[in-house]
């Protein structure tokens, strides 16, 4: 999951930029007093970022900063585990001061976490891409997928096991959100594919 970091790059450029309005045709004379720190919140589990994930998030950060040399990005991190999300969400959506949001891991809380941000039209990059969430939130101009929708990757994954000369497939998933989008999607896709399916089950998160 965590190389997915790396495709967050253009999108906080974007962002970067639109909210740094600077006259680039004067000479750059930049200064660390004239840059504008530009705060991203990161809501992820942190007992899974490893010292090579902190290397990604450095890397984004000299990029942006390539992009716009009056920008300094910073990082507030807040462990997904430990928080409440739905006091934290409130909270990050309504803080002028964070451009941007990095979340979450699992789609219960970016359910939380992008509804609060519509209200606020924060701008927010979730690696829990369900279709559900593509369609409540999907055409508001603030929500940026990093990862294939859940329909997608259930495609995916059948189209793999047909590959690999898979007759029958069964399917567990979650009863989140996300999980609910491959169970309704599985059977039918693995039809099409010419594949038979034996069980399709839920479980408990």
């Amino acid at each position: 999951m965590w190389n997915l970091i790396k495709n967050i790059t253009i999108g906080f450029v974007a962002v970067c930029l639109l909210v740094t309005c600077k006259d680039d045709d004067t000479v750059d004379e930049t200064t660390d007093k004239d840059w504008e720190k530009v705060k991203i919140a990161v809501v992820l589990p942190m007992k899974n970022i490893s010292s090579g994930d902190n290397r990604t998030f450095e890397w984004v950060k000299q990029n942006i900063q390539m992009a716009n040399s009056h920008i300094s990005p910073e990082y507030e991190f807040y462990d997904e585990d430990k928080e409440d999300i739905n006091a934290l969400a409130g909270a990050l959506a309504r803080r002028s001061d964070i451009t941007a949001v990095i979340g979450c891991f699992r789609s219960v809380n970016t359910v939380v976490l992008a509804k609060e941000c519509a209200k606020t039209h924060k701008p927010m990059f979730t690696f829990s891409t369900s279709e559900e969430l593509s369609r409540a939130y999907g055409q508001r101009g603030f929500l940026w997928g990093l990862a294939e929708s859940d329909i997608t990757q259930s495609e995916l994954l059948l189209i793999k096991a047909s590959n690999y000369g898979a007759k029958k497939v069964s399917l567990l998933s979650s009863n989140d959100i996300y999980g609910k989008t491959f169970s309704d999607w599985f059977a039918f896709q693995a039809v099409e594919l010419g594949l038979t399916v034996d069980y399709v089950e839920n479980f408990q998160i």
